[in-house]
This record gives structure tokens, C-alpha cells and sequence, in this order.
């Protein structure tokens, strides 16, 4: 942020107040304006979007940062914000000492250099496979930067209609995207640095996941004592097993619901712990987080000590990279 600059930091009850004076002080001290809302009083996400959005329309800011437990970017609000000009930055319900670990003890730099090469080595890759000891075999397909593009105009000269592609899978793509982190000084959002997410082509991943880390939401998961299992076909969950108490919760929660897997993150903050917030979970140095279900019923699971294959070449092991280029820049970073 610039001097003169206003930002408002929105919060909910799983946030930490401690850290939003600190913030509105910091802003304060350097010229910029910080307001508070908080959406605690709104149990009714709803409402607490139509709070929010109208806390947007009636201020004068450049820069929303939130704080809260419950996400907001697939509501739309982030979407129409992006387009007026804001910049959004999402840390999730990190409390100041999570706060410390995970943004001011880190090297932001290096952080960014490390994400932009991972993006780079996950781009090319056409096969991916993760596997752990506690029992995760996945895998799917990719399809690298360029190929999809021009497979699919090579089809449809074929004569194939749109709707014949996506009835065969064709028209789902694969998709690597940039690193979190990096907020662009004119306008967009992003979210805590540490991570990379990627999608499969849907209809190929299958396999096995042992989600043994954090499994979040609902509310009443988090870091978990024993595994959830989850059979995967045809880029859907098939079946949740393992823990009893967490798999029935997680089983109830999502009842009729979408099981498509929207994404997989890797995580690579040095900071970051299995003991906080999702946010802080699936960015856990070396641990691979798996996204599933639509939202507001979307839930992450984190997959702890994974094997990371692309192309049958080892590039993750043990929550170490030991692809070269990227294992020279985890020694600078943690």
C-alpha cells in the first residue's frame, strides 16, 4: 500500500483481534487509513456477504484484506471488487503468531522465485502421480502449456460439435495456476504466499486418497488423528472412509452435495504448520492439500510426507524436493 491509501480488513469469529490492531496500527503509523468490519454478528453467510458488499459500495477504499474464517472469493464479491480497481489479499483467520511465521519471518522474495519455478516444472509435466505411506495413490493427467489448445482446434476441424467434446472429456482441461502471493500494485487478488495450486484433466485422476493431516471444513475438522481415506473415479470422490468420526461427519456434511476434485495444492511456506487455520495447513512446507466439492460446500484435505512423480521422475519426497533447481532454493527459504 501507498500513503493515503484506505484498506478494510474484514473479520468473523474465527479471527484473531489482536492482529487487526496491529495491522490498523501499522497502517496508521505509515499514513494509510485501516476500518474494520466484522462479520461475527452474521452467522448467515448471506447475510454476511450483503454486510460485506455493502460495507465495499458505501467506503472509499483500494484494498480489502480478509481475515475471516469464512472465504469470500467464490461469492463474487472478490470478482466485482478486482473489476472497480481494489486489490485483495486473503490471509484466512491466521492469528499474529501465525501472522509472524508464515509473512514476516520469510523471505518474500525468495518465496515468490521458489513459486514461479514450481509453476514452471508442474506446467510441463503430463502424468502426475502422489502417493504416501499412509496409503494415497493418485493419478491423472496433464496436459502441458500449448498441447491442449491445439489438440482441441484439431478436433473440432475434425467437425466435432462443443458439446460432443465435453460429453468425452475433451473440453476439460488441465490447468497450473500461478503462485499465491504476489498482489499486482494495479489491481487483483490473491492469497497467502506458499502455495500452488493445479487442476488434472477431470475424468483422468483416480486412485486413493489418505488425507492424514487437516481435513477442513466443516468447522468441527481440522488436524486430524487419524486418516480419512477417500476412493477417487473418474475425477470424483466415490466414497469417504477411513476415521470413523471424521468420515461420518465429513460423509453428513456433504450429503447430496458435488464431489468433483476442483484442485490439488502444493504448499511451500517454511512457516507454515499443521496446528492453525486451513490457510496456514495446506501451505505446510512439502504437503499436498487435495480441494473438493462446490462451494459453499468445498473442502480441503492436507496429505502429509507425500511422493511427488511427474512423468516418473521424483520431484517431491518426504516433504523435500528433490528436483535440483528447486531443492538449491528450499535450502535458501527454510
Amino acid at each position: 500500500m501507498e500513503e493515503g491509501e484506505s484498506v478494510l480488513i474484514y473479520t468473523d469469529s474465527g479471527s484473531d483481534p489482536n492482529l487487526v490492531v496491529a495491522l490498523q496500527k501499522s497502517a496508521n503509523s505509515l499514513g494509510m487509513r485501516a476500518d474494520h468490519l466484522s462479520l461475527e454478528g452474521f452467522p448467515d453467510l448471506t447475510g454476511q456477504i450483503q454486510m460485506l458488499r455493502d460495507k465495499i459500495e458505501s467506503g472509499d477504499f483500494q484494498v480489502l484484506c480478509e481475515l475471516s474464517e469464512q472465504y469470500f472469493y467464490p461469492s463474487g464479491i472478490w470478482e466485482d471488487a478486482v473489476r472497480k480497481g481494489f486489490r485483495v489479499y486473503s490471509m484466512g483467520p491466521l492469528d499474529a503468531a501465525s501472522f509472524l511465521r508464515c509473512i514476516g519471518l520469510v523471505n518474500q522474495d525468495k518465496l515468490m522465485e521458489f513459486g514461479d519455478l514450481l509453476e514452471q516444472v508442474i506446467s510441463q509435466a503430463r502424468q502426475i502421480h502422489v502417493s504416501t505411506s499412509a496409503g494415497t495413490n493418485l493419478l491423472c493427467r496433464m496436459q502441458p502449456v500449448g498441447v491442449f489448445e491445439k489438440l482441441l482446434s484439431s478436433v473440432k476441424q475434425g467437425g466435432l460439435s462443443d458439446r460432443v467434446l465435453a460429453k468425452i472429456g475433451l473440453s476439460q482441461r488441465s490447468i497450473v495456476w500461478s503462485p499465491s502471493g504476489l498482489l499486482k500494485k494495479s489491481s487483483g487478488a490473491t492469497f497467502l504466499g506458499g502455495q500452488l495450486a493445479f487442476r488434472a484433466i477431470p475424468h483422468t485422476l483416480r486412485g486413493t486418497a489418505a488425507i492424514d493431516g487437516y481435513q477442513w471444513p466443516p468447522t468441527d475438522l481440522g488436524k486430524l488423528e487419524e486418516p480419512l481415506v477417500l476412493q477417487i473415479k473418474h475425477g470424483r470422490v466415490v466414497k469417504i472412509d477411513g476415521c470413523q468420526k471424521a468420515s461420518s461427519r465429513l460423509s453428513q456434511w456433504l450429503a447430496g452435495q458435488n464431489k468433483t476434485i476442483e484442485h490439488f495444492c502444493i504448499g511451500f511456506n517454511p512457516g507454515a504448520g499443521l496446528n492453525g487455520s486451513l490457510t496456514e495447513a495446506e501451505r505446510a512446507f512439502g504437503h499436498i492439500n487435495l480441494g473438493f466439492g462446490k462451494y459453499p460446500y468445498h473442502t480441503d484435505g492436507v496429505m502429509t510426507r507425500p511422493n511427488l512423480s511427474l512423468d516418473d521422475t521424483l520431484v517431491l519426497a518426504n516433504n523435500s524436493f528433490v528436483h535440483p533447481q528447486l531443492a538449491a532454493l528450499e535450502q535458501q527459504l527454510r
